[in-house]
């Protein structure tokens, strides 16, 4: 499993991460005929919550950013993105299951929603997600809460 590790993010952070989402999800959008730069930016940019986003450092750098909201309920997990060229590694798996376990913790659901034809909905059904809907565009996916024995 990669180290990494994780750091709170501020509002002067938006626009880096504005750019590694769009560099993620771009192959994704145009393979639906969807990309569009502007509209992709002001999108991030208005779901923008600094206070639930981490950054997701290896050796000390940038390698992605996460959103986990907690909701009533369950835990929204809003964003997932990792750098072009760490796909793969294992580092999406390793954030995944910290955030799996705290979720599992709290004894909580995470939902989450991915884009049609996008290769994360491989990723999130390895681990347990199981989708619920679509509405043409995104997939809505649920993991449900393990339960601990202690």
């Amino acid at each position: 499993m990669p180290a990494f590790a994780t750091q709170a993010v501020s509002a002067a952070d938006l626009e880096d991460l504005c750019e590694i989402r769009v560099r993620a999800m771009r192959p994704s959008l145009e393979r639906i005929g969807r990309f569009d730069d502007t509209r992709a930016r002001q999108r991030f940019r208005n779901q923008f919550r600094p206070g639930q986003t981490q950054l997701i450092l290896v050796d000390g750098e940038c390698a992605g950013f996460f959103c986990l909201i907690r909701e009533e309920g369950g835990f929204y997990l809003q964003n997932l993105y990792l750098l072009p060229g760490l796909s793969g590694h294992g580092l999406g798996s390793a954030v995944l299951r910290q955030i799996l376990d705290e979720a599992d913790a709290a004894g909580l659901p995470v939902r989450l929603e991915v884009l049609i034809e996008s290769d994360a909905t491989r990723f999130y059904e390895r681990h347990g997600f199981v989708q619920l809907r679509q509405d043409g565009v995104d997939l809505f996916y649920q993991r449900p809460a393990l339960i601990i024995q202690s």
